[in-house]
This record gives C-alpha cells, structure tokens and sequence, in this order.
C-alpha cells in the first residue's frame, strides 16, 4: 500500500558491515545485538539487529536486499548447509561459535575447492568476494574437476529460475510460468 511505512528489520540507515567471513559468520548466528543509531537529540540508543539469518527479504529496504541477497546469503547459506542449526542461538558460546564456522569453512571447501588451492589470500577475503567466488559461473571458470562434478548433484542455484512455458497458448491464455530444475 503507497503511503504505509513498513517495519524494517534494520535501522533505516544501516549498511551492511563490509567484513572477513568469519566476523561475517557472528552477525549471522548472533546478529549485532549492540547495534546503536543516533538519536534525534544527538545522542544514541541500541537497536539490536537480529541475527542475519533470520533474515526476511520483504523486510529489508531495496538497496540492503540486492546486497544481502548477491554478497551475504550464497556464503553464510553454503556454509550452514547442513548444520541444523537451531533458531535461537543466543546461549551459543564463542567456542560453539567456531565449531560451527570450522563445519561451514569445510562446506566451502566442498564447494569450492579451487579457492583454498589457488587463492592464496582467500582467508582475508570479504564476504563478498566470497559469495562471487562460490558461483556456479565462477567454478564453472575456475573449478577444480571435483568441483564441477560437484555442481551437477548439488542443489546449487540457490535460486530457481523461471522458463516461460512454450507450449501454451500465450495469445489466448497470457503468459504461463513453470519453474525450471
């Protein structure tokens, strides 16, 4: 509805921190529960922001979604893969912490190996360049052989594309969408 302000799961300025995987792998378990915005008297107050993961694209502004969704979500997505992680992770301690980024680093691994085999500074790499890095173009590029053969019994787009349906008549019945495997 045009003229509704809608509730925004992050403060109306906030940008996502630009950072390495594993500071990356902390806002998403445990969010930034000491985030602070100004106030309009110049001060500052805290706002927490949830953990990362829990997410809802509809309620992240634009700007912030396309961001999250291309240099966020296909990292942190691979690495959980398979975690079970439960939704509350609030008690977890920083050990759990790294367990956990240790379980997810080798879910990258099984990804993409080619990136700890030929990147030699992929450790300090930002989330970003890391979510570039484990895209079906990009192993397609760079991949080992282990890693394209990967791709084919992986679940891999994270996104299911759409395929216009050519059988249907589209003049009478107006455009008909399947989803595509």
């Amino acid at each position: 509805e045009k003229g509704v302000q809608k509730q925004w799961q992050v403060p109306k300025d906030f940008v996502l921190p630009k950072c390495n995987r594993r500071i990356g792998w902390k806002f998403w378990l445990m969010g930034m529960p000491n985030f602070r915005v100004l106030t309009a008297d110049g001060g500052s107050r805290v706002q927490p922001i949830c953990p990362f993961r829990l997410f809802e694209l509809q309620r992240l502004p634009m700007k912030i979604r396309r961001q999250f969704e291309r240099g966020w979500k296909p990292t942190f997505m691979t690495m959980e893969k398979d975690l079970n992680l439960p939704d509350d992770l609030s008690e977890y301690n920083e050990g759990q912490i790294n367990l956990t980024y240790r379980a997810g680093t080798e879910n990258l691994r099984q990804r993409a190996e080619y990136i700890f085999l030929t990147r030699p500074k992929h450790c300090v790499w930002s989330v970003a360049t890391w979510s570039k890095g484990i895209r079906h173009s990009e192993i397609l590029k760079h991949g080992t052989v282990r890693d394209k053969a990967n791709l084919l019994i992986d679940d891999y787009p994270l996104k299911k594309k759409r395929k216009r349906n050519e059988d249907s008549d589209s003049a009478t019945q107006g455009p008909s969408w399947q989803s595509c495997a």
